[in-house]
């Protein structure tokens, strides 16, 4: 009995049409079974009828977020909605949505609570995340040549307080979580950090979830992944790498309440 491919659902922007593209092809290439307009609609069809149908039937939803698709009025925001409240039909440890940026874009703040897998500045980092997603649901084909190496998945595919991560001489890093191993690179001599604990000089925030030096914080995947401090930029409401557009939602931040709106009242006259 041969399995059944993972059906995908890649929701974008006119402007975002070579990168849907791209991914289109290299989920099929492993054995998913994406979905976008261009190349699944067939003439005749109803299109907004078939897009909802294919949104409902998909087991993930892509969502290409750049500064085209979050700017502008269009159908792409239709698809998010739609998708959103298929969301709140999914257990709270199960994965349906998945943002994926391609810029610097900041997240509606609709999806801003949902990690996102980054696809710049390099593609074929986020698309390996994508990919562990994917393999939680389905075997996949191997993994071309240029898209990564990922040996096994992880239960959740996060990284949380007390995971383990070797660290690798020369920054290749190896993260452990029960039995799942994901191998970034080939390496040895390594040498196993918790990622609560202190590395070096700087110490692991739980509260913001990333490392610091008591006056700044610093991008934890930069940290880990390349070796590299790169000092977050800090807003009231949140905390962004611009290295790898990593974004910390600010747990001290209260949004303002929204200002009451005055209502006119039109003058009433009894002649």
């Amino acid at each position: 009995m041969t399995e059944s491919k993972t059906k995908i659902f890649i929701s974008y922007a006119k402007g975002d049409i070579e990168t849907a593209r791209r991914l289109y092809s290299d989920l099929e290439s492993v054995g998913a079974a994406p979905w976008m307009d261009e190349e699944d609609l067939l003439p005749g069809q109803v299109w907004g009828t078939e897009i909802t149908r294919a949104i409902r039937e998909s087991r993930f939803f892509i969502a290409l977020l750049s500064s085209h698709s979050v700017s502008k009025r269009g159908f792409f925001h239709t698809e998010l909605k739609k998708a959103l409240k298929i969301l709140d039909q999914f257990p709270p440890d199960e994965i349906f949505f998945i943002p994926s940026r391609i810029d610097g874009c900041e997240l509606p703040d609709d999806i801003a609570h949902i990690h996102c897998a980054d696809l710049s500045p390099s593609y074929e980092r986020g698309f390996e995340k994508i990919l562990k997603v994917v393999a939680m649901h389905q075997q996949l084909k191997e993994i071309p040549a240029g898209k990564g190496a990922v040996k096994a998945a992880p239960p959740d595919g996060g990284r949380t307080a007390g995971d383990i991560i070797n660290i690798h001489a020369g920054g290749d890093v190896v993260f452990s979580k029960d039995q799942g191993v994901i191998s970034v690179n080939e390496a040895t001599d390594t040498k196993p950090v918790r990622i609560d604990e202190k590395i070096q000089d700087l110490e692991y925030d739980k509260k913001y979830q990333t490392y610091t030096d008591g006056e700044k914080f610093y991008c934890t995947r930069c940290y880990l992944d390349r070796n590299k401090r790169i000092p977050l930029n800090d807003s009231k409401k949140e905390l962004t790498c611009p290295s790898c557009f990593l974004i910390i939602r600010n747990p001290d931040y209260n949004p303002p309440e929204p200002k009451p709106k005055l209502v006119k009242k039109r003058a009433r006259f009894d002649w």
